[in-house]
C-alpha cells in the first residue's frame, strides 16, 4: 500500500514560537497555517492520585527523575534520520526542554506531550520515548445529520490534536444532506444541503475556498482528512435533485428522519455511474488524502427487485439476487476511485458480495468482519459500533444528548485493536480504528463535546498506546487532563453518581456511593426532599427512601442528577406450582424492534426449551426478540438480586413485576435488581431483544447468603 500522504511540514522556529507562546506567555504573531500546541493542563485536584507521566495518550516510556524544572525558552529540537515520522523523545530535565523526532509530526506529538505535563510552564523532569501503535487514529464526524461550520470543524480538529489523533473523517453525504458544493454538478449542493424540520430549512454547504481553508488548518496539526460520499445507499439527499437516477423516478425531498430508506441509486442505470464518477473525480482533487470513502452501508435491494434496468443488470452479470447487484457496483465505483490515485475505503457491508481487491474495510459491526477482510487481503479500519460509536448515551439518562443507544466510559476504555492483529494476513493489516460521532441527536458543537469527551481520551489511548496501562492508569490520567479541557472550554460529560435504581431490604440496609476514579470531586446527597449534602459516610436506612445525588467536580462542573429508591417490603409470597425438569421456555420472534415487545399475543417463528435464561443456537444475527420464561425456586427467605447482561434490550419479571429493566438498544451491559421472595416457586419471564451489531444474553442471581449462581440453575420448566 503506498504511504500516507504527509501534511505540509510547518517551521520549527513556527513550532517554537507556538510552545513558548502557550507555555511562557511570549508574544505570538497570528500565522494562520501555523499550529497551535494544546493549552497546558492546570493542576490536578488535591485529592486525585498523582500520576508519573499525566499524558493521554500514554506515551510508550516515560522515565522519572526527581523534581521539577521551570520552562525557559523554546524547546532544542534535532531531527533524527531514520526515525519514523511520529516518533519523538522528550527530555525535560533542564529549563530548555530537549525533543528528538523523526519529522515534523514527531516534534509537534512531543509539543502536545509537553502542553499536557507541564501545568502553568513547571514540568516535572522526565524522559520520554514515544511513538504510535497504528498508523490511522482517527474520528468520524457525520456533516450530512447535522451541519458544522468550518469553524466549529477548525475546533473539532484541535481537539483531536490535543489527543494526537490524525485522520478525520468527513461522512458528506448522506440522505439528509450532501454538503458539497461542486463545480461540475452544483445542484447537488443548491437541491440537497437543505432540509425542513419543523417548517424551517436547515442544513448547509462548504465552498472550494472553505474546504480548502479546513485542509490547510487541518494539515498544520498534522491531521488528515477522508472525505466520505456514501454509495449507493443513503443517497436520498442526491435523489431530490437527481430523481432519474433511482429506481422509481421520484420526486424526492431531503428527509428530515432518520433510518434506512428504500430509495437508493439505481444500479441498473448508467447514468448512475457517470455521475458518480464525476462527483468522485472533482471530491479526489479536494483532498489531498490518500484515501476516498465510498460508503457502502445498509443498502437495500427492494427497489433493485422490481426495478427493469437492474434486472437487466442482473441478468447481464449472471447474478442470482439483487443484493448482488451491491458487489457489481462497488467494483465499478472503486474502479473510478483507482483511476483517480486513491485508496477506496467502504463500510464492511461490501464484503458480503466481495470487496474488490485494494479496498480499505472500515469494520463496524460485530463479528468475524475485520478477520474476513484480513484473510482476503484487505487492510482494516476499526470502528466497532459497541466500543466507537460516541453518538451514543454516556449513561442512559434523558437529559444527555446521543441516540437511545449506550456506550460508557468503560465500554470504550475496552477497545482493543491491537487484538484484530491476531488475524493479519500476508497481506491484510490493521491500519487503525477511530470513533464515529453520528449527529442524528446532536443539536451544537456542546452536544458533540459532551459526547465526545471524555470518552475519546479512551480511543485515542487504544491507537496510540503500546502497551497499554490498565484502565485504572487512564482514569487517573484522564481526571489529572480535566483542567485541561476546562481551559480550552470543552463541555465534557460528567457521569452521575451510581445509585440503585430500587434497592430491596427486609429491616434496615447500609447505602454506600462509590467514588469515581475518573472525576473525584465530591457527592452531594439529598434524602427525600431535604437539601443536598455533602456525602461522607454510608447511609444507614430503616424506612423507604427516596436518594439523589450529585457529582460535583474541584472546577464547579456538575453532573445531572441521579436518582433511586431504597424500600422496605414484605417477601413476595412463593405459590404452588407443579414443576417439571430443569430448564427454560422460549419464543422466537423475527422482525425489528427498538424496545422489547410483548409476545405473549404474538405467533412465534420458533418456540423450544433451553438449559438457562440464554440465546437459542437457531437464530438470525439481526432483528429478533425472544419470550423466555421458567419457574425460579427460592431456596430461602430473603432478598435476591438478578443481573442481566444483554445486548440489546432486556427486561426482567419476577412473579410480573418488573425487577431489572436493561431496555433500548446498547452495547452489553449489566443491570440489577433486587427483589424479596419468600422460599419457594416464583414465576420468572424475560422479553430480549436484538436490534443490529452483536447479541449477547446472561441472567445471574445472588441469593440472601450471598451465592452467586447461573439463574438457570435454580429454574424449572412450567408443567
Amino acid at each position: 500500500m503506498p504511504p500516507r500522504l504527509a501534511p505540509r511540514s510547518t517551521p520549527l522556529r513556527a513550532l517554537a514560537s507556538a510552545l513558548c507562546a502557550l507555555l511562557l506567555g511570549c508574544p505570538r504573531p497570528p500565522a494562520p497555517s501555523e499550529p497551535s500546541a494544546p493549552t497546558p493542563a492546570l493542576s490536578p485536584s488535591a485529592d486525585a492520585p498523582e500520576p508519573a507521566c499525566a499524558v493521554v495518550p500514554a506515551p510508550r516510556e516515560c522515565r522519572v527523575h526527581p523534581g521539577t524544572v521551570t520552562l525557559a525558552g523554546a524547546p532544542e529540537v534535532r531531527l533524527v534520520p531514520g526515525w519514523a515520522s511520529e516518533r519523538y523523545e522528550l527530555d525535560t530535565r533542564e529549563p530548555r526542554p530537549r525533543i528528538r523526532a523523526g519529522a515534523r509530526a514527531g516534534v509537534f506529538r512531543a509539543e502536545t506531550t509537553l502542553a499536557q505535563l507541564a501545568p502553568a510552564g513547571v514540568a516535572p523532569r522526565r524522559v520520554i520515548e514515544d511513538e504510535p501503535a497504528f498508523a490511522w487514529r482517527g474520528l468520524l464526524v457525520d456533516v450530512a445529520r447535522h451541519f458544522f461550520t468550518v469553524t466549529e470543524l477548525e475546533q473539532l480538529v484541535d481537539r483531536m490534536a490535543l489527543l494526537k489523533l490524525d485522520v478525520l473523517h468527513l461522512h458528506l453525504s448522506d440522505d439528509q444532506g450532501f454538503r458539497l458544493e461542486l463545480d461540475g454538478h452544483p445542484e447537488l449542493a443548491r437541491r440537497g444541503a437543505f432540509r425542513l424540520e419543523a417548517g424551517r430549512s436547515v442544513g448547509g454547504s462548504y465552498s472550494k475556498g472553505e474546504l480548502a481553508a479546513l485542509v490547510a488548518y487541518a494539515e498544520a496539526r498534522f491531521v488528515e482528512i477522508v472525505p466520505e460520499i456514501d454509495l449507493p445507499g443513503h443517497t436520498r439527499a442526491i435523489l431530490a435533485s437527481h430523481p432519474e437516477l433511482s429506481c422509481t423516478g421520484g420526486p424526492f425531498e431531503v428527509p428530515s428522519t432518520w433510518g434506512i430508506f428504500d430509495d437508493v441509486l439505481c444500479a441498473g442505470n448508467p447514468a448512475t455511474l457517470g455521475l458518480v464518477g464525476e462527483v468522485l473525480g472533482e471530491v479526489a482533487g479536494r483532498f489531498p488524502s490518500p484515501y476516498l470513502h465510498v460508503g457502502g452501508d445498509e443498502v437495500p435491494a427492494t427497489r433493485w427487485s422490481a426495478c427493469p434496468k437492474c434486472r437487466e443488470a442482473m441478468r447481464a452479470a449472471g447474478l442470482r439476487s439483487p443484493s448482488e447487484l451491491q458487489g457489481v457496483f462497488t467494483a465499478q465505483v472503486t474502479e473510478r476511485v483507482r483511476a483517480r490515485g486513491k485508496i477506496p475505503v467502504a463500510w464492511d457491508e461490501v464484503l458480503e458480495a466481495g470487496a474488490p481487491a485494494g479496498t480499505v474495510v472500515m469494520v463496524w459491526r460485530a463479528g468475524d468482519a475485520a478477520e474476513r477482510a484480513l484473510r482476503a487481503g484487505h487492510d482494516v479500519v476499526l470502528v466497532p459500533n459497541d466500543h466507537a460509536y460516541l453518538d451514543a448515551k454516556q449513561s442512559g439518562r434523558a437529559d444527555e444528548p446521543g441516540s437511545d443507544r449506550v456506550v460508557s466510559w468503560a465500554d470504550v476504555a475496552a477497545f482493543a485493536p491491537e487484538a484484530a492483529r491476531r488475524a493479519e494476513g500476508a497481506r491484510g493489516r490493521v491500519l487503525g480504528g477511530q470513533a464515529a460521532l453520528w449527529t442524528e441527536h446532536v443539536g451544537s458543537l456542546a452536544d458533540a463535546d459532551t459526547l465526545l469527551f471524555p470518552r475519546l481520551l479512551a480511543v485515542a489511548e487504544a491507537l496510540w498506546s503500546a502497551p497499554r496501562p490498565p484502565r485504572e492508569d487512564l482514569e487517573h490520567r484522564t481526571r489529572a487532563l480535566l483542567p485541561l479541557l476546562d481551559a480550552r472550554h470543552v463541555g465534557y460529560f460528567v457521569a452521575p453518581p451510581e445509585l440503585p435504581e430500587r434497592r430491596v431490604f427486609l429491616e434496615s440496609t447500609t447505602l454506600e456511593i462509590p467514588r469515581a476514579p475518573l472525576y473525584g470531586g465530591r457527592v452531594d446527597v439529598a434524602l427525600d426532599d431535604g437539601a443536598f449534602t455533602p456525602f461522607a459516610a454510608p447511609l444507614v436506612l430503616s424506612a423507604s427512601t427516596r436518594v439523589r445525588a450529585v457529582r460535583v467536580l474541584p472546577s464547579g462542573r456538575r453532573s445531572g442528577v441521579a436518582e433511586g429508591r431504597v424500600v422496605r417490603e414484605p417477601l413476595g409470597p412463593a405459590r404452588p406450582r407443579p414443576l417439571g425438569g430443569p430448564g427454560v421456555l422460549y419464543d422466537y420472534v423475527e422482525g425489528e424492534f427498538a424496545r422489547v415487545p410483548v409476545l405473549r399475543q404474538r405467533e412465534p417463528n420458533v418456540s423450544g426449551s433451553l438449559r438457562t435464561f440464554s440465546l437459542p443456537p437457531a437464530r438470525r444475527r439481526e432483528h429478533y426478540a425472544l419470550r423466555e420464561r421458567a419457574i425460579f425456586v427460592a431456596p430461602m427467605n430473603g432478598v435476591y438480586t438478578f443481573t442481566v447482561t444483554s445486548d440489546d434490550g432486556a427486561v426482567l419479571r419476577v412473579d410480573d413485576r418488573i425487577v431489572v429493566d436493561n431496555d433500548g438498544h446498547h452495547a452489553p451491559r449489566p443491570r440489577a435488581g433486587e427483589v424479596a421472595l419468600a422460599k419457594g416457586a416464583h414465576d420468572v419471564e424475560l422479553g430480549f431483544f436484538q436490534g443490529g451489531g452483536g447479541d449477547a444474553l446472561a441472567v445471574a442471581v445472588r441469593s440472601p447468603d450471598g451465592a452467586i449462581r447461573d439463574l438457570g440453575e435454580l429454574c424449572f420448566l412450567p408443567r
